[in-house]
């Protein structure tokens, strides 16, 4: 059996295949390619700011003429990345065939390793490794302007990140470093400060350092120190007592530091404006009667805040209810006239006739005047409105009675009246004040016999002659020796009057006598 020997010389192992030599001496060309793996940017190393994005490119090169191209894969920690687009982060693009992008978005720690660019062609392979490395820059999540309360501990905060986690040194405006004491403590993320006075409204400097990297950050602070309001005094209402239709002023008036805004609601609806926000005084115009109830006045600054309320009573001025101009009675009868009003307070009510004040009678033995009793108040009274009425109770009407009579109504939200005219209807009557009941006459002479009757209705007057044997006597008609007179009225005052003139002859003896003169009207007749 005749044997081939084949040698084999390798060459730039990293570069070239092997030229194989036969028994013969000639060199067997192989199919293998030659290629090399290259990572831009050229770095072993690679140290990334959180949050930061980087592309990485691995490129690969031929060594030979061959039109064949390596396949190309980026791999973390000998684990193959396979991802090509978002939502991943970490993926990898093909840019060329000879060319693989390792994009990193949004970097976060944990994507810290060796990240490797393998190339195969056949059976040869190569790579090229980088290691990345993650840190974090310096952040400080505290606000730069901090509110401490007048009296107590107060926390100035300075909350620092970092990778490599930072150091922090709290130092005043001027760099003199806070060290711990009676007054200051710190602590891991804040200077705890007791006591406070407006004094330690400063500045102070929160200094933060990653000492391996040499990063620094001077965070200043600017820290204030307040004094939370307090309303002290009751919330003021001018007038005191404010009634429909006012303009009212509610002042709240507060101590604090900063001077405090002010916040007034009803029912929490807001009622502040502009200038009653920094003023603390409320101004209601054209008060109404559903303005009333609890108002609340806040008061605040950076420190805090507080409350006081007050109840906003608005009064009602009196009213007097409907009721008729004139009212009529008829003498004998029981008659009643109520005055009847409202309001808030409940109004005082007095009854008046023609400027004289009407009192009660009850606890005497008589019926000269009306009786005045007190009504209670009913459910007409409506938007908070108190009702009341006092009475007139006559048991007996009289003609007396009649007259202008004036309900006053009065509360110290303001008062009002009505005028009533009470008219009695009664039969006639002579008490007039004419008392004449006798007349003279003599020969040739004519008596002038007057009768002034009163009544409502106003009275028809007739006149008779009347003797012991016809006590109702006759009734006289003009003939002589008679003569009537047209009747005069006076209807204002209930008056009316007819004159008898008798004129006496020589022979006329029956004309001396009785008279009487009866007054009539729908009620009734008198005579006299």
């Amino acid at each position: 059996m005749d044997f081939a020997y084949i040698v084999c010389v390798f060459m730039s192992a990293a570069l070239f295949l092997p030229d194989c030599f036969g028994q013969d001496g000639n060199t067997v060309e192989s199919e293998a390619v030659g290629f090399a793996i290259k990572i831009i940017p050229e770095s072993e190393s690679l140290s990334l700011n959180h949050k930061s994005n980087i592309v990485i490119t691995c490129q690969s090169s031929v060594t030979d003429s061959s039109d064949q191209k390596p396949l190309l894969h980026w791999e973390i920690n000998d684990t193959k990345i396979t991802a090509t687009g978002r939502p991943e982060r970490i993926t990898v693009e093909s840019m060329a065939d000879d060319q693989l992008r390792l994009r990193i978005e949004n970097i976060q720690n944990g994507d810290e390793g060796i990240y490797r660019c393998v190339g195969t062609l056949g059976v040869r392979t190569d790579s090229r490794s980088i290691r990345i490395e993650v840190y974090e820059s310096i952040s400080i999540s505290s606000d730069e302007v901090q509110v401490g309360i007048f009296g107590q501990t107060g926390q100035i905060s300075c909350v620092a990140k970092a990778s490599p986690w930072p150091l922090k040194v709290f130092k005043f405006a001027n760099l003199t470093k806070i060290v711990n004491s009676e007054k200051y403590t710190i602590e891991e993320d804040q200077l705890v400060v007791r006591n406070l006075t407006f004094d330690d409204a400063r500045d102070y400097l929160c200094d933060v350092t990653v000492v391996t990297r040499g990063e620094n950050y001077p965070f200043t602070i600017k820290y204030q120190v307040v004094k939370i309001p307090v309303i002290e005094e009751d919330i003021i209402i001018d007038p005191i007592n404010p009634k429909v239709g006012d303009d009212v002023t509610l002042t709240c008036k507060a101590d604090g530091v900063p001077e405090p805004t002010y916040q007034f609601k009803k029912g929490g609806i807001n009622l502040t404006d502009a200038d009653s926000q920094q003023s603390g005084v409320l101004t209601i115009t054209n008060l109404k009667q559903d303005d009333e109830g609890t108002i609340e006045c806040e008061v605040s600054n950076q420190g805090g805040s507080n409350k006081r309320d007050i109840f906003l009573d608005v009064k009602v001025p009196p009213t007097i209810r409907s009721m008729p101009n004139v009212t009529e009675a008829v003498e004998g009868e029981q008659k009643q006239v109520t005055c009847f009003a409202e309001g808030d307070p409940a109004p005082t009510i007095t009854w008046q006739k023609e400027g004289q004040a009407v009192y009660s009678n009850e606890d005497e033995d008589t019926d000269d005047d009306p009786e005045l009793t007190d009504e209670p108040g009913d459910d007409q009274g409506v938007d908070g409105k108190k009702s009341s009425g006092k009475t007139m109770n006559f048991a007996s009407i009289r003609p007396d009675h009649a007259g202008t009579y004036i309900c006053t109504v009065v509360s110290y939200a303001g008062s009002a009246s009505k005028t009533v005219v009470l008219e009695v209807k009664y039969k006639p009557h002579f008490e007039t004040g004419y008392t004449e009941t006798k007349f003279y006459g003599w020969k040739s002479h004519t008596s002038n016999l007057t009768c002034l009757a009163s009544a409502n209705e106003i009275a028809t007057i007739q006149w008779y002659k009347t003797s012991d044997a016809d006590v109702l006597g006759t009734s006289i008609q003009t003939r002589e020796p008679y003569s009537l007179i047209s009747p005069q009225e006076w209807p204002a005052h209930y008056l009316s009057s007819r004159s008898l003139m008798v004129t006496v002859n020589e022979d006329d003896s029956d004309v001396y006598g009785d008279y009487q003169c009866e007054a009539a009207n729908s009620l009734g007749s008198s005579r006299r």
